[in-house]
């Protein structure tokens, strides 16, 4: 129906109002709108995805976990949020009202046209919602009443990975919006009025907003975009790197190109953090290559200098500096590019410098980059369901062969042992774990019956294999096919059972059994095209071998109704493609009937989630080790991707090539799934949260190079702790490494007063006045005189927020200490107002006259510790003087926040009448002051406006003498507004005020009355003294 009246619909001049359009650089925590956001194919959230699934209540992890995430392109689910506004508890509504996510598919496949179907088709959903919400609302009972538009955020869908800008993603989302809103209105659901594009970062908000402008001017009459691009909170400059990218890991293409002239080339696309490039580099002549191929991929090969030559050969020059820099890749491959040993590529520059630092600690750049592969086909099994996280794990070591020129496998055997052990040690039952292998290493293994019903019977999460493989392209049939061969070709299979059969696919061996166990060596020779010997024979014959001559291949796995999420397969013939087909194109299923070059490919393309296969023989211990490292990682709940990086270099060793031999196909963020572990997410170092260590502290601020890049760093540490509640623990770990690593060291960045200015408001954020302190005075000071008037005002407000502080702490100890602290405390207070009042002498403002008012009142605080009477009552007089002044100025000014500073002044009044000193104190009308502020308390309420509600009414008992009665109440109150928005900050400033009247009035209240203001102030001092827990 909704196609018809789209058909019906798009011919006509949109009779409906133009969508509105409206670009915001701001955090995607202040939308109130529901926000439409994309999911490229994978296991974990990325990008601003991460955030909304904090903000709906992990529903969106949740639902990943479960299964039911939208993947590919035509896939959506709406996710109401339920969790209530988590940024500003104090907010009755939900912020924002919900999500809608689109699956995008592959990355690096998304094109516009399907960004705008998967947008059209996720507002529909939204719509859809509405609708139903309204009809349950109305409870069957007349015709519901259904909106007619509703407002609608997006993030630039999909400009996170790779082929996909920001300035496409704005245009395409606009366009899938305006095309849902002309099918919407066909069949009278509710439409969208307007489109808000949030973008974190101003650069890409920018792109984004030029690209609407443009269909805008191309689509005259169907779009009225906002003329400029609106500044919200929480909004960033750019991002430190110089591209964005969604994803933790790089992702590089290598495609096969065949041009007109049947040259083959390698196109390179390249997304990472640091840039986004396509080149095209001509290949190595296929002769060259293949021969290299060979030679790499024996099992004798121990020449680095291979992997260096092939790196040379393949990667273009101006792409080695980007990939020599990569912490963690994806490299996507096609038919033609997967039988490349990547692995084992390496490059000169990183030997070169290890031998000039004289370090022997050399890793080759598959390990340094945790290189893992991904398979670009065009089949796939598209509804796959996956098995539930305690699905058991099937291992299977050396099935029975029946045939003499497969021999046992005591190395596969005691793989499969020590992976058995091992998960069953860690699991502890959690998830079944069978194991099909001998008992000791001269038994006969399973046979095929055993193996092949065993992976039917249950839906197993993961299968690892270890024995004999055969490829598809050998297409040899069991012992007929052998029995047909002439003795030539036997002699060397023909080897008995037993010492000889250390010369497997998983031994070392020598040349002569590894060339045996391969089935290509010298030793063995060339088996026969058995197609032609036996007519008729099974055409795929392939895959690991069992007995009868039956093999376990990819159809095998297909007939399972759930696939595994992990095949582990150490058959060194299953990783192997074909040296022939290297730079070949693949062509359309149906020319090509034996396009799966491995039985990898074919796991892949049936929906297997992840597959490690061995390209080649395999050393026993290392294989080993390689198994154990990869499955410890995957129970250290690490990501495949760092699995995988782990395992390869636990099983390095320069003498041989095993640790290069495992082709890691998947989806970098899969992980193990455990029982009981719902609430954990797996992270890129195997734990809950991030830690912010040295290395990963230089991992993320690794691009810095100028000044400016550090001011946005220093930006972002601001922004995350005043609006995401970060840990202040690692924001400070974090401000020292920038200062020891790029402020300190020449050129002295620090001498800057703009990155002064930056530390210091980092600094203040995390109360460190100290700090905070010192920084602006270093801004202030400083030559260029970059630093803002803001430096000169917030360095009065906490050098005097600090004297305070210091007298305070001294009060406790040594008199001669507290003496000293408030000699010091007047000389600062004399230096900073006497600079704040040149300040406002030539530029007078309602704050910085306000600001003068609360210096006074802390002068008042600190006389009263040194017990100076007359000193605290004039200073309690200035304070009152200063805002009476504050105020009237804003009250000229018409400044909307003016009521700040009218209770600022009427609590420092009250204060001078407690204190005997303002006898002519008229009681202001605490309830007008209450209803102004609940008005702008319920349109954007946060800590000031609501520490401020509940300042009103303390000063209230107090002036009535009810504190007593209510002072329970009050702490209640404030008890809650602690747990929502418990920045320490904040709570230091409101316990100044609160000091500054509660004790005075304890002075002067008597009994119950005066109990009540201890009893309060203490209990703001220890919200004051508390940290503030880390938000997500």
């Amino acid at each position: 129906m909704l196609e018809t009246a789209a058909q019906s619909a798009a011919p006509q001049a949109a009779p409906n109002p133009p969508l509105r359009i409206e670009v915001v650089n701001a955090d995607l925590k202040f939308v109130d709108e529901p926000v439409i956001c994309g999911h490229y194919r994978g296991s974990v959230l990325a990008g601003a995805e991460c955030l909304l699934d904090w903000l709906v209540g992990r529903a969106m992890s949740t639902s990943i976990r479960l299964g039911r995430y939208p993947q590919g392109l035509k896939a959506q689910q709406v996710f109401v949020n339920a969790a209530g506004d988590r940024i500003n508890p104090l907010r009755s509504m939900p912020r924002p009202a919900g999500v809608i996510v689109v699956g995008l598919g592959d990355e690096g496949h998304l094109r516009a046209s399907g960004l705008v179907n998967a947008v059209r088709l996720g507002v529909i959903a939204w719509a859809q919602h509405l609708a139903e919400e309204a009809r349950n609302q109305q409870g069957g009972a007349g015709e519901p009443c259904v909106p007619a538009w509703f407002d609608l955020a997006a993030t630039l869908v999909g400009s996170g990975g790779t082929g996909m800008s920001p300035g496409l993603a704005a245009r395409s989302v606009a366009e899938g919006v305006l095309e849902a809103s002309r099918m919407l209105a066909a069949v009278n659901w509710p439409k969208v009025s307007k489109l808000t594009l949030v973008e974190l970062y101003l650069d890409r908000a920018v792109e984004g907003w030029r690209a609407v402008q443009l269909l805008s001017d191309s689509a005259r009459g169907c779009y009225d975009v906002q003329h400029y691009v609106r500044s919200g909170a929480g909004g960033q400059l750019r991002p430190l790197e110089s591209s964005y990218r969604g994803a933790d890991f790089d992702l590089i293409s290598a495609a096969t190109q065949i041009d007109q002239d049947g040259a083959a080339s390698i196109v390179y696309t390249l997304d990472t953090r640091r840039a986004r490039t396509e080149v095209r580099a001509v290949a190595a002549q296929g002769r060259l290559l293949q021969e290299l191929v060979s030679v790499a991929s024996s099992s004798t090969c121990n020449d680095a200098s291979v992997g260096r030559t092939l790196f040379k050969l393949l990667v273009p020059v101006e792409m080695r500096p980007l990939l020599d820099g990569s912490s963690e890749m994806q490299i996507e491959l096609d038919s033609g590019t997967a039988g490349i040993p990547w692995e084992l590529l390496d490059t000169t520059r990183d030997l070169e410098s290890a031998e000039n630092t004289g370090s022997a600690d050399h890793k080759p750049w598959a390990i340094r980059t945790k290189l893992l592969r991904k398979l670009r086909t065009p089949e796939f099994r598209r509804d796959v369901e996956d098995t539930g996280r305690e699905a058991p794990i099937l291992l299977i070591g050396d099935p029975s062969a029946d045939d003499r020129r497969y021999p046992l496998l005591p190395g596969a055997r005691r793989e499969v042992r020590a992976v058995h052990s091992l998960l069953d040690a860690r699991l502890a039952g959690a998830r079944r774990v069978t194991a099909l292998v001998a008992a000791t290493d001269t038994a006969r293994g399973p046979d095929a019956r055993e193996v092949v019903v065993s992976l039917l019977d249950s839906d197993w999460g993961v299968v690892h294999i270890a024995g004999h493989g055969l490829p598809v392209s050998d297409r040899l049939v069991g012992a007929d096919a052998f029995a047909r061969c002439p003795p030539a070709y036997g002699t060397a299979y023909g080897a008995p059972y037993g010492a000889s059969a250390a010369a497997s696919m998983n031994g070392a061996g020598t040349a002569a059994n590894g060339a045996a166990a391969n089935g290509n060596g010298a030793a063995a020779g060339r088996a026969p095209d058995v197609a032609a010997a036996a007519p008729g024979a099974a055409a795929r014959a392939g895959g690991v071998v069992l007995s009868n001559g039956v093999f376990l291949g990819a159809e095998e796995f297909a007939k399972m109704q759930r696939v595994p999420e992990l095949v582990f397969i150490n058959c060194c013939y299953l990783g192997q493609s074909e040296p022939g087909s290297l730079l070949e194109v693949a062509m359309p299923p149906m020319n090509r009937p034996y396009f799966a070059a491995s039985v990898a490919e074919a796991l892949i393309r049936i929906g297997v989630r992840c597959v490690v296969a061995a390209g080649w023989a395999v050393d026993d211990a290392a294989a080993e080790t390689f198994a154990t490292s990869f499955y410890d990682a995957l129970l250290d709940r690490r990501r495949f991707l760092d699995a995988v990086a782990i395992a390869r270099e636990a099983a390095y060793s320069p003498d041989n090539n095993t640790w290069a031999a495992y082709q890691c196909y998947g989806d970098p963020d899969w992980y193990l799934r455990a029982p009981l572990q719902d609430h954990e997410r797996p992270t890129a170092d195997g734990v809950r949260g991030r830690a912010f260590d040295d290395k990963a502290i230089a991992d993320r601020y690794a691009c810095i190079a100028s000044s400016h890049g550090l001011m946005i760093a220093l930006r972002q540490i601001q922004t995350e702790l005043r609006v995401n509640n970060a840990d202040v623990a690692a924001a400070r770990r974090r401000l020292d490494y920038l200062h020891a690593q790029y402020a300190q060291p020449a050129p002295h960045w620090e001498r800057i007063g703009e990155v002064a200015e930056a530390f210091a408001d980092a600094w203040k954020e995390t109360g460190d006045l100290e700090q905070a302190a010192k920084w602006y005075q270093m801004a202030v000071q400083a030559n260029d005189g970059s630093a803002t008037l803001n430096a000169t005002e917030q360095l009065v407000h906490t050098q005097v927020r600090l004297a305070l502080q210091r007298v305070r702490e001294a009060a406790s100890g040594d008199p001669q200490r507290l003496e000293a602290a408030i000699v010091a405390a007047r000389e600062v207070f004399r230096v900073m107002t006497a600079s704040l009042s040149h300040l406002v002498t030539l530029y007078p403002s309602m704050d910085r006259l306000a600001l003068f008012g609360s210096a006074s009142m802390r002068l008042a605080m600190v006389e009263r510790y040194a017990r100076c009477r007359d000193a605290q009552l004039a200073a309690i007089g200035q304070t009152v003087s200063h805002f009476c002044q504050a105020e009237a100025m804003g009250c000229d000014a018409g400044n909307a926040k003016v009521y700040y500073i009218r209770i600022a002044r009427c609590s420092t009044e009250l204060v001078a009448h407690l204190a005997g000193q303002l006898h002519a104190y008229r009681e202001p009308d605490w309830k007008a002051i209450g209803a102004a502020l609940h008005a702008d308390d319920e349109s954007e309420p946060d800590f000031w406006s609501r520490s401020a509600r509940s300042m009103v009414w303390i000063y209230e008992c107090i002036a009535s003498g009810e504190l007593a009665q209510n002072v329970q109440s009050v702490i209640v109150d404030l008890a809650e507004l602690h747990r929502c928005l418990p920045a320490r900050n904040n709570w230091s400033v409101l316990y100044d005020q609160c000091d500054f009247v509660l004790a005075e009035y304890a002075e002067a209240a008597k009994g119950p009355e005066r109990d009540a203001a201890r009893l309060l102030l203490t209990q703001v001092e220890t919200w004051m003294a508390s940290e503030a827990a880390p938000g997500p």
